[in-house]
């Protein structure tokens, strides 16, 4: 059965949000056998953040190099990339070739809406609830924050 057409300005570059959750491997699943239906270009993006009251050191509003980065950040970049590297190996069964995968730190939603801008994606994928299941019952979730505020598709998948 041949592949469907991709409608113009959609599915041509997925973003794909991941941080280890299983509704986040649901997500990079889906966004595997869509990049393959349709020829699409995948890119994988991670988002940590840390941000102590009691160290301006450990805020997001951190301006120096990375090389001075407190060992906590280090170590929630560090699970970033194992979230990364662990999705990329589930999405080698699809063949879709290079996967490229972003280590990105900030507020999640705000993250994963600004690089969909700069990457200039037209389709976003995410989970419907990921790890920080806390802050999404105070705040609200992540997926919504980007389902209304990103200027392009989002698949949010549960």
């Amino acid at each position: 059965m041949e592949s469907p057409l991709p409608t113009p300005g959609i599915f041509r570059h997925l973003l794909v949000a991941v941080d280890g959750s299983d509704n986040a491997i649901r997500a990079a699943r889906t966004a595997g056998r869509l990049a393959q239906s349709f020829g699409s270009r995948l890119t994988l993006l991670s988002v940590y953040r840390h941000i102590s009251y009691t160290n301006r050191r450990y805020t997001q509003i951190r301006v120096g190099p990375f090389d001075t980065a407190s060992p906590v950040e280090l170590s929630l970049r560090a699970i970033a990339e194992e979230s990364l590297a662990d999705t990329a190996a589930l999405l080698d069964d699809y063949r879709l070739g290079r996967v490229e995968q972003l280590v990105r730190r900030g507020s999640a939603a705000a993250t994963i809406l600004k690089c969909a801008r700069d990457l200039h994606v037209d389709t976003i994928i995410l989970g419907c609830r990921g790890l920080g299941e806390i802050e999404g019952l105070l705040l609200g979730s992540v997926s919504h924050k980007v389902n209304a505020l990103a200027h392009c598709t989002c698949i949010t998948v549960r």
